[in-house]
């Protein structure tokens, strides 16, 4: 069995002191790796529940969520072999080739991808209007060509 930890993503205890402190310990302490998360924003007014618990706001920690690539690339410069794990990036915030390359620098990763559950998040990135059948379907071109970057790049480190 191989256990990770998530760092500290949100809320007031997410902070690059406790995210340096809680990659090292892990990593000092034998665990597999390191996960993070990924939230856009804090609707003021969400238009829907937390998708895990309906009938639910969406968690007060939600107001503050750390960027999952930038934090990843921090504790990566003060570890040596902890993995690096991204436990759902949405995808469709991304530019696929560009997102590959930066994935692929930061080597010894697990990542996970989707297509997002927060209505809100949806028209910040003014994709509102394409229904969620379209985000699946961008998704798993998306996904496969950064998945074959990606695998080009590490081949070659």
């Amino acid at each position: 069995m191989k256990l990770g930890v998530a760092l500290p993503m949100a809320g007031a205890w997410a902070t690059p002191d406790n995210q340096i402190r809680v990659a090292q310990r892990a990593e000092a302490l034998g665990y597999h790796s390191v996960w993070v998360f990924q939230r856009l924003l804090y609707a003021l007014q969400p238009k829907c529940d937390y998708p895990p618990m309906p009938g639910q706001p969406w968690p007060k920690a939600f107001e503050r969520v750390f960027d999952p690539i930038v934090s990843l690339a921090y504790v990566a410069g003060v570890t040596k072999c902890v993995r690096l794990g991204t436990s759902v990036l949405i995808m469709p915030y991304y530019t696929p080739i560009l997102l590959a390359k930066q994935l692929a620098t930061l080597g010894r990763l697990d990542v996970g991808l989707g297509i997002g559950c927060s209505e809100d998040e949806d028209r910040a990135q003014a994709r509102a209007e394409a229904p969620p059948a379209d985000h699946h379907r961008r998704l798993q071109p998306g996904g496969d060509h950064a998945r074959r970057h990606a695998r080009r790049r590490l081949q070659r480190w």
